[in-house]
């Protein structure tokens, strides 16, 4: 393909259709999602950094999304791509790690609030791809069937699939919203609860109220961490590495390898284990109406997929531009067990 030299960055010439395409939002409902807890008594002092990873995890439904994760997240020292992880995971076995409810809605206006809300009430997953208007009305029923044969294999009949045309000079208005909501299988036990004092900021003391458990799990320990994966009632599994002393989470990241950290998925085996956790609810709201270029919104989303691929859409005044954003996340650990809950709501505008 035929390739052009543009602000030091090098552009492939590429036909609308196959711009259209790199651009398009496609989800997908099996996606990778991965929590690294430095330490989870940080959680209750440090729940911003921590939720915005987990929300962002959770949104992953794309490679691209997941790759700008793994570029932009502390676990990239442990990872190559999200393909990387993906496989290593799923080696040990960990197919599915999130299955969300996801929910996109189209319209060539802005009156689609009453139909989003309908496709929330009525449909476990809802999805409508839009693409350019094909002059190959045959190609345009190949990709159709292929998209619908793709969805069907992974997901059976629990999805369903539109398709509506994009013709030059029209603006798409879509509003998508993800939510995950899932409870640790194992409830804590209520007799064996106990305060602590913990130093907030390594100052003031806080007194936190414990939760105790022992359950099998599958867990591994190393010299400077210990890591266990946790079942959720839908089959999903939370991976999650706890540093052998509190004060080392930073030198756990910072040493985090590929190697690493494949080593410790193979020596995972089925233990019995007695976890003690914090009791809190933490509730983290982030809004933001604007993406302007110089935002790291702005680069996570874009950064090595649009402007990588030539496709710069602040600066081509056309394509995707994110207009909203919305992330809820809610983390409650008590004695009925472990509850996440993620909620995002987005709006994309699309102009060709």
């Amino acid at each position: 393909m035929a390739a052009k030299k543009e602000d030091g960055n090098l552009i492939e010439n590429k036909t609308d259709n196959e711009m259209l395409r790199i651009a398009s939002i496609e989800h997908s409902i099996d996606s990778l999602s991965l929590f690294l807890s430095s330490n989870v008594t940080n959680l209750v002092y440090d729940t911003l950094n921590i939720m915005f990873c987990l929300s962002m995890a959770f949104e992953a439904y794309t490679e691209k999304y997941a790759e700008a994760l793994f570029q932009t997240s502390k676990l990239s020292a442990g990872f190559g791509s999200r393909f990387d992880a993906t496989r290593i995971l799923s080696n040990a076995d960990l197919k599915h790690l999130v299955r969300s409810h996801c929910i996109s809605v189209v319209s060539m206006d802005y009156i689609v609030k009453p139909a989003f809300k309908s496709y929330m009430r009525g449909n476990k997953h809802h999805t409508l791809l839009y693409d350019v208007n094909f002059n190959d009305k045959l190609d345009s029923k190949r990709d159709e069937d292929m998209v619908k044969k793709e969805f069907k294999s992974n997901l059976g009949n629990d999805v369903n699939v539109d398709f509506i045309e994009f013709n030059p000079n029209d603006v798409l208005n879509m509003y998508s919203v993800s939510i995950y909501d899932q409870k640790f299988l194992h409830p804590f036990n209520t007799s064996q609860t106990k305060n602590r004092i913990f130093l907030n900021h390594g100052i003031h003391e806080k007194r936190v109220k414990m939760m105790h458990q022992v359950v099998d799990l599958n867990y591994t320990k190393s010299e400077m961490f210990s890591a266990v994966i946790k079942p959720y009632e839908n089959g999903d599994k939370l991976f999650v590495i706890l540093p052998v002393e509190k004060d080392d989470y930073i030198d756990v990241i910072k040493n985090l390898s590929h190697s690493k950290i494949t080593s410790l998925l193979k020596e995972m085996k089925l233990r019995r284990v007695e976890l003690s956790l914090p009791k809190f609810t933490s509730h983290t709201t982030r809004e933001m109406s604007t993406y302007p270029t110089s935002s790291e919104w702005h680069n996570l989303i874009t950064e090595k997929d649009l402007l990588n691929k030539g496709y710069d859409p602040i600066k081509n005044n056309d394509g995707i531009y994110i207009t909203s954003l919305k992330n809820v996340a809610i983390v409650k650990f008590d004695e009925q067990g472990t509850r996440v809950e993620t909620k995002s709501f987005t709006r994309h505008k699309m102009q060709r």
